[in-house]
Order: structure tokens, then C-alpha cells, then sequence
């Protein structure tokens, strides 16, 4: 669809960047200049200061630096109540309050000497009682009293949020918001929209935002999410209009759907190999990395079988002191993340998965990541006995990481023996790929995100859709 003559007035979209995973999903993946090549569109990119420095030269869109955007009282207020007041429509929300009083650490850990685990008990109260100092202010949001003595504030304080003057002014039509979460900045933009008309449209850009950070007070026209799993999430948790769901993927996974699978193709450059995928969580994954090399080299020789490590680019700490203790696995080294915090998706990061021949790790995103393009995948689901957080015990707390290992045919160990023998099964597996139905949560045979999103503006200015 083009415009009807060559003086026809393109649509003005504004899509506002505040974070610097987002410059990887709309900006390198080539999305805002697949529209803006569109006649129909003319693309203004609004971002705060520290976004904007890290935008590349482009004259595919117009940048607005917005400087330092604050963030009203009412919505710090409002997003952190509703995560205490809904805690009952995700698990990951009551355990995500559970981690904001007790530690990342288990209280008491089930290894070690008697002096390690005294040691060990000390520096966990004392996490008890700094985290709960840090978030007293969550305790108030449990009682219903206190929540009225709140809102009452809120009311008196009388914060309107305002849409930036470059916005009010832009005769836009549409303000598209990439985002991975309800808190701050969304939920001010959106009542900003909604008080000028507006439409907006929610891009979520990973994998458990509708299950893992908030309610939305405000609800957008439109949300666009991985699959059609997460628009039951957006209708169970925050009670949705499915219609208003559009399960069009995510930017960054338009690479998957442009793989062309062939069961027959071999990636392997040389020796078996086994990548593991580490977890963002803390886990004393160091510990099984180095417990299944070690098993592989007894097994086949040293040597034999690569193993690989991909620590995730932004973990949280580990404290069990863990290391790689076999020299012979390859350790990623990540170039500058400083730009977007991640790891380009070029074709050195697909490659690390298309060359292994099975991935392993915590159901992860980069484990779908991998199903989606048929790799051989194992879950790692054990716990190591002294993060809270460890693979298993957050697979059984994390609503989306239940949708995962919810697929019952996907190999999983609960142990170290468990994970070392499914490892092994795939191993020798003569196919070199794993078909498992995982449309429900990514259907890589849909179209790319870009032209959904694109067909669906195009559609909406034909339509004039409200």
C-alpha cells in the first residue's frame, strides 16, 4: 500500500528507545529502517541522553534527545503496588517479592564445612536485614490500609504526567513504545498518550515481561508479543483484550524465522560439540560446566569433545566461589557490551549455536533461542545447594520458564548424573536436530516482525483503526 498521490502526508510515528538492548531490536536488526523505507511512514526516534549518545548516524529516521526523563511519584507507587496486590496471578511476581526481603543465597548451605556454612548463615541474615531496610516500603503495599493511606497521597499530590513538548507538538499518530517493563517511564508515556489521543502501541521485547515485572495500571492500544502464549498471559494476568494482543514475535528473533532448516545440513567444524548457556540467575553453573566436561573426557577421552561455556553478558553474582576447574573448555569472551549491554546477533552469535551439536542450560532465553532453530537441547534444572535462584528451583518459580518445561519431550536433568546422561543420550543421537513443538510460545514460520508490524500500521491508516 502506498500513498494514494506523491504529496500524500506520510504518518508520523514516534517510537521511543529508553534502554540499550532496545538499539539491537529495532536499530540493528534494520526494523525502523525497514519502515521508514516505507512512503507511507516518516519515523522520529525519541530517546533520553544516554540512549541518544549511543545511537548510530542515521538519516533512515529522525532523533530527538529528550535529556534525563523523570519518572512520577504515582507510577513508582501505582506498578510497585499492583506487584504486591496481584501477586497471585504470576508465581514469578510472589517470588520476585520473596527475592526483595530474603537473599539470593540459601540461609543455610548444604555444602561445605561447619565453619564455611557458619560463615555462610552470617552473611545471609545480614542480607535479610539490608534487603528488608532497602524494601520496607513493599511491606506497606501488603495492607490494605496502608494502600488506601497511599493512594490517598498520590491522589493529593495531584501528578498529571506530560508527554514531552517535541511529542504534543509532532502531530504524530502513533507513539510505539519497545519495552521491558510497566515500570517508570511506560506507564507516564502511555497516560501522556491517552490524554492527547494518541495511539500507542507496546512492543515487549523479551521473554518473561508479562509474567515477571508488574501489572499495567495503564494499558496501551495495542501490544505486540512473542506467541500465543504470552497473549493468554496478557489476558490472565493483566486481563487484556486478546484483540489487542498481536503475538507478532520479537525484532531480535526475526533472525530465526530467516533460517531455513535442513535436517540434513551439518554446522559441525570439527569435533562433537557441547555448548552450555549460562544463566543470568545466580547458579553455581561454573560447577556443572566443569562436572560435565570432566564426565565427557572419561567417558570419550580428552579431547574428544568440545565443550563450550557462554556466560550470560549480565549475570548476577554467584557466591558459592566456584571456577572452571577443566582447562580444556572454551570460555566466550564478550567484545565491548557497553553499547546495547548484549552481545551483537551476528553471525559469530549464530554460529555458536549452529555449530553445537547439543545446547544445555537453564530454560533460558537463548534455550528457545536454540529449539527454534531445531538445535538438540538439554535443560539443566539442578540446584547447587546454595543460591536461591539456582536453575531448578527458579524453573519452578518463573511462570514463563514453566511454559517451557511444560514440553515434556524436552531432555532435562534434575541432577548432575541426570544432566550428564540426557547430555550423553543426545550425543549419540544420530540426527543432528530436535523437532518440539514450541509454537505456542514462538512460531518461527509466521512472517518477520518487521513486515507484521509494518502491514499492521499500513492497515490501521487504511482503516483508521481507534
Amino acid at each position: 500500500m502506498t500513498p494514494s498521490s506523491p504529496n500524500a502526508a506520510k504518518v508520523k510515528v514516534a517510537i521511543l528507545l529508553v534502554n540499550r538492548q532496545f538499539i539491537r531490536s529495532w536499530i540493528d536488526s534494520g526494523l525502523i529502517k525497514h519502515l521508514e523505507a516505507n512512503s507511507n511512514f516518516e519515523i522520529h526516534l525519541f530517546s533520553d541522553a544516554e540512549i541518544h549518545k549511543r545511537l548510530p548516524t542515521s538519516n533512515d529516521y529522525k532523533t530527538v534527545d529528550l535529556g534525563e526523563i523523570q519518572i512520577s511519584k504515582r507510577t513508582k507507587h501505582t506498578v510497585a503496588m499492583g506487584l504486591a496486590q496481584m501477586s497471585s496471578r504470576s508465581r514469578t511476581f510472589r517470588f520476585k517479592l520473596i527475592r526483595q526481603f530474603l537473599p539470593e543465597t540459601l540461609l543455610f548451605a548444604r555444602h561445605g564445612n561447619y565453619r564455611f556454612k557458619t560463615v555462610w548463615f552470617s552473611k545471609s541474615f545480614r542480607r535479610i536485614i539490608g534487603n528488608s531496610l532497602h524494601n520496607r516500603m513493599t511491606l506497606c503495599y501488603f495492607f490494605p490500609p496502608l494502600r488506601v493511606l497511599i493512594k490517598l497521597y498520590l491522589k493529593v499530590l495531584n501528578e498529571k504526567p506530560n508527554l514531552p513538548k517535541e511529542l504534543t507538538d509532532g502531530d504524530f499518530e502513533w507513539l510505539i513504545i519497545p519495552s521491558a517493563s510497566a515500570i517508570g517511564y511506560t506507564t507516564d508515556f502511555l497516560e501522556g498518550a491517552n490524554a492527547i489521543g494518541l495511539k500507542t502501541l507496546i512492543a515487549i521485547d523479551n521473554w518473561d515481561h508479562l509474567t515477571g515485572k508488574s501489572i499495567y495500571p495503564i494499558k496501551p492500544d495495542y501490544f505486540t508479543v512473542m506467541g500465543k502464549r504470552c497473549v493468554e498471559h496478557a489476558v490472565q494476568i493483566h486481563e487484556c483484550d486478546a484483540t489487542r494482543v498481536l503475538p507478532f514475535g520479537l525484532p531480535r528473533f526475526d533472525l530465526y524465522r530467516e533460517i531455513e532448516h535442513n535436517c540434513n545440513e551439518s554446522f559441525r567444524v570439527n569435533k562433537p560439540r557441547v555448548l552450555y548457556c549460562g544463566f543470568s540467575l545466580a547458579h553455581a553453573e561454573k560447577q556443572v560446566v566443569s562436572s560435565l566436561a570432566n564426565y565427557l573426557e572419561s567417558k570419550y577421552g580428552v579431547g574428544s569433545i568440545e565443550v563450550h561455556y557462554r556466560p550470560h553478558p549480565g549475570p548476577l553474582p554467584r557466591y558459592d566461589g566456584s571456577t572452571i576447574t577443566n582447562s580444556t573448555i572454551e570460555i566466550t569472551s564478550y567484545k565491548d557490551l557497553n553499547r546495547t549491554a548484549m552481545p551483537d546477533m551476528d553471525e559469530e552469535f549464530l554460529n555458536a549455536i549452529l555449530q553445537a551439536d547439543v545446547v544445555v542450560g537453564a530454560p533460558t532465553t537463548l534455550i528457545l533461542e536454540s529449539l527454534a532453530i531445531r538445535k538438540k537441547c538439554v535443560l539443566d534444572l539442578t540446584n547447587d545447594g546454595y543460591h536461591r535462584t539456582s536453575a531448578g528451583n527458579s524453573a519452578s518459580w518463573h511462570t514463563h520458564m514453566l511454559d517451557l518445561t511444560d514440553i515434556k519431550e524436552l531432555p532435562r536433568g534434575n541432577t548432575i548424573d541426570e544432566l550428564h546422561y540426557q547430555v550423553d543420550q543426545m550425543l549419540q543421537q544420530p540426527t543432528n536436530c530436535l523437532h518440539l513443538d514450541i509454537e505456542n510460545l514462538y512460531n518461527t514460520s509466521e512472517k518477520l516482525y518487521r513486515d507484521q508490524l509494518l502491514q499492521f500500521l499500513l492497515t490501521a491508516q487504511h482503516s483508521k483503526i481507534d
